[in-house]
């Protein structure tokens, strides 16, 4: 079974570990291939992996809760009261309510590696979308979707991915962000709870 990774910090990471195949070695590797958007890299036992690192990710949510405090601090001419996290919660919680929006949002508000001159961007707006919810909603399916893109739907289907395994305290903390990756990916959802820097280090230390 093909697993994809994907981690979402204050970036976001999307990775397909393709073995090694039997007829090849790690000198001869086949031509591939790719979008721009993905790197090939040599990872152990002669595989290798297949990476789309985006930009965006917490920080684009942490941008948008940032300038809804701004926005208040000038309707009321003062320091807005609510805590960044109450915000960031509220946003969440009203997000997840909102799944269905139409809402249509390209978060790549500070572009990309591989399109730096890229910007984020908004569309399909009707007077009914633009609630706490719906924009929540909008940018949470755009990094995901901007994931997908990244990696290529067509590289997914060709390693015949059959699940998505997930970590970062973000994905794990919000079901918002977990019912966008099962629509967008259209795939199975693993949540891992203990994948983090130190664990991917003392397991990077045993195949050495």
């Amino acid at each position: 079974m093909f697993t994809t990774v994907l981690n979402m910090g204050s970036a976001s990471q999307l990775v397909l570990i393709e073995p090694l195949r039997a007829e090849e070695t790690p000198e001869k590797l086949p031509p591939l291939s790719l979008p721009h958007s993905v790197v090939r890299v040599p990872y152990f036992s002669g595989s290798h992996l297949f990476v789309a690192a985006a930009l965006g990710g917490g920080d684009t949510i942490a941008l948008f809760i940032k300038t809804l405090q701004s926005w208040l601090g000038e309707l009321m001419g003062a320091t807005p009261t609510l805590e960044f996290e109450e915000v960031y919660k509220k946003v969440m919680e009203s997000a997840g309510e909102r799944l269905e929006t139409p809402l249509k949002m390209d978060p790549r508000v500070w572009g990309e590696r591989h399109a730096p001159e890229v910007r984020g961007r908004v569309w399909n707006v009707g007077p009914d979308d633009l609630t706490l919810g719906d924009v929540g909603s909008a940018i949470v399916r755009g990094l995901v979707e901007n994931l997908r893109d990244m990696i290529s739907p067509h590289l997914l289907e060709y390693h015949q991915v059959e699940r998505v395994l997930v970590s970062g305290k973000l994905v794990q903390s919000y079901s918002v962000f977990q019912e966008h990756i099962q629509r967008v990916f259209e795939l199975p959802l693993v949540l891992k709870k203990d994948a983090d820097a130190p664990l991917g280090a003392a397991m990077a230390a045993a195949q050495l």
